[in-house]
């Protein structure tokens, strides 16, 4: 009853607001203990979604930073106030945000997979366009190396492999096993 109460309260704009209810809803979850072993867990699933329904960025708590986590709940409960769980929480998606910036720009500068410029927009999908650059420095690769290559899942590289060959814009030469992939030339006669 008082998260729905809350929740109709807030105000689009009002992204603190939002991400504070996200937390208090976390904090009264796990602090009331109804299982052995999921607490944080669930409690966690239930903050999620509550910003996934704020339209927010989903905070996450990683592992490093979990004594940090439990001392801030030991402080609220001392304290008898959720600003220090707020403050951590806060804190804590701030700094692994800034983590993924910098990971992301890191990766971008040292990608060797770089997609040439493509004024006819044939990839609609970067993923698959890097895949495509990957394929025509080196098409021997396993699902595997490429997904390593692109920094994405084996699962990915599959589908896009899959778009790809349906495009017409790559064949499979030889087995599965011991094959290559091979391009049509659609899009190098394009450009």
């Amino acid at each position: 009853m008082w998260l729905n109460a809350e929740r109709h309260k807030l105000t689009q704009e009002d992204v603190i607001a939002a991400y504070d209810l996200s937390f208090d809803a976390h904090y009264q979850l796990v602090t009331i203990h109804p299982w052995v072993d999921g607490n944080g867990r669930m409690s966690r699933l239930v903050m999620n979604q509550l910003q996934f329904e704020f339209g927010l960025v989903p905070v996450k708590i990683v592992k490093e930073d979990r004594a940090e986590y439990i001392q801030a709940l030991v402080d609220a409960r001392e304290q008898e106030s959720l600003a220090p769980f707020r403050d951590f929480m806060l804190e804590e998606h701030i700094r692994n945000l800034s983590r993924e910036i910098a990971e992301y720009t890191k990766s971008q500068a040292a990608d060797p997979i770089k997609p040439d410029a493509d004024p006819i927009n044939i990839f609609a999908d970067p993923i698959a366009d890097r895949l495509y650059q990957a394929i025509l420095q080196n098409d021997s690769l396993n699902y595997n190396g490429y997904a390593a290559l692109l920094g994405v899942s084996e699962a990915t590289v599959k589908r896009r492999l899959a778009d790809l060959k349906k495009a017409g814009m790559i064949v499979r030469v030889g087995s599965n096993k011991t094959g290559r992939w091979g391009t049509t030339g659609i899009v190098e006669g394009r450009k």
